[in-house]
């Protein structure tokens, strides 16, 4: 008994010994600090990441280009990356203090940068800019530009204020911005477009707007700048937003001839229906004789003398139809290129007496003369 009560004693001073070491032959870590420069000029660069290799340990610099990190006894490399500077592995060889500086990543460097004027890779715009391209353009018959942005924009807002064919629409970006015209500025193949139409939307001051006289067939696609950012190098102009519209041109290869075109109609879904003269007179007729009173249609005689008279809603409302073609030709070489389109559009309207049609010429031709 008493040889059973010393192992026990034995064996929990064993166990206790290593419950005392375990953590630390667990958790052993060391500390490394330093600073982090620009290989060139030298400067302390704060912000920069700094990372176990393989791990997510890891800090970041401080204003000072300074850091303090406790790693892992098993760690072997530091990574050291920021935007613009090329990633940096460092090995740490049971150093307690590692100084890098690292080079600056000049292509890095040129994929962020934001120009005014020119075109740019959609991976590189930094400011909130939606695209409709030509396909999406074409999918449904639309009349006007506006038309065609409504429900493929995120953050813009169509609003049709008018049935009759050819009204302009009135479209918001991100809401209202500005107090009376709150449409978006356009701008055509670099230059800004008249939009005459009228705040309200109800129709153009002297003519037909800007926007209607555009062939929706012949833009090649649409980008909408939202934020200031994107839209800041068109000043005040810019202050509900910016359209950017980019018509098709010639490209370099065999001549192509393309046709679009469509036709549909336009009608009611729930037409009202009415009585006509013969039932107008009964119900009268009905109605007073229900009441105990005499009618002065009975007078008349019967009401089928009436007959169907006249049917005011056929005066007024009838069954309308769109068509809408475009036939363009295209082509060119490496120093030439044109494009000639030719569009025709006649909308006839729900209510008679109203419609709309437009009749388009564009030619596009592009010409380099010298290398520069």
């Amino acid at each position: 008994m008493k040889h059973s009560y010393l192992r026990w004693q034995t064996s929990y001073l064993v166990f206790s010994i290593l419950l005392l070491l375990l953590p630390g032959l667990v958790l052993a870590q060391n500390t490394i600090s330093g600073k982090v420069t620009d290989s060139e000029t030298g400067d302390a660069l704060p912000g920069v990441n700094v990372l176990v290799k393989g791990t997510t340990t890891g800090t970041v610099t401080n204003v000072e280009g300074s850091y303090s990190l406790s790693v892992p006894a098993s760690a072997e490399t530091l990574v050291f990356s920021s935007v613009g500077y090329t990633s940096t592995e460092v090995p740490i060889n049971n150093r307690s203090v590692i100084d890098v500086a690292i080079n600056s990543d000049i292509k890095s460097l040129s994929e962020v940068v934001v120009i005014g004027y020119g075109t740019q890779e959609r991976r590189d715009l930094t400011g909130a800019v939606s695209s409709v391209s030509s396909e999406e353009i074409t999918q449904l018959p639309n009349v006007n530009i506006a038309q065609a942005l409504q429900g493929r924009a995120p953050g813009v807002v169509v609003t049709e204020n008018s049935g009759r064919p050819g009204a302009a629409a009135t479209v918001q970006i991100r809401g209202i911005g500005t107090v009376g015209n709150s449409n978006p500025l356009y701008v055509v193949d670099g230059q800004i477009l008249n939009d005459r139409s009228r705040p309200d939307g109800t129709g153009a001051l002297d003519g037909p707007s800007g926007l209607i006289g555009l062939n929706p067939n012949d833009i090649e696609s649409m980008e909408v700048l939202k934020d200031a950012s994107a839209s800041a190098i068109y000043g005040a102009r810019a202050a509900n937003g910016v359209v950017l519209i980019t018509t098709k041109r010639g490209k370099a290869g065999q001549t192509k001839l393309s046709y679009h075109g469509y036709g549909g109609t336009q009608f009611f879904n729930d037409r009202l229906e009415f009585m006509n003269a013969q039932e107008f007179v009964q119900d009268a007729i009905d109605r007073a004789n229900a009441v105990g009173e005499r009618s002065v249609w009975e007078d008349e005689g019967d009401p089928a003398q009436f007959g169907e008279g006249i049917s005011y809603w056929d005066k007024l409302w009838q069954t309308g139809y769109i068509t809408d073609h475009t036939l363009s030709l295209s082509g060119g070489n490496e120093n030439s290129q044109f494009l000639v389109s030719l569009g025709y559009l006649k909308n006839e309207g729900v209510m008679i007496g109203q419609s709309f049609d437009r009749y388009s010429l564009r030619l596009n031709s592009d010409h380099q003369i010298n290398d520069w």
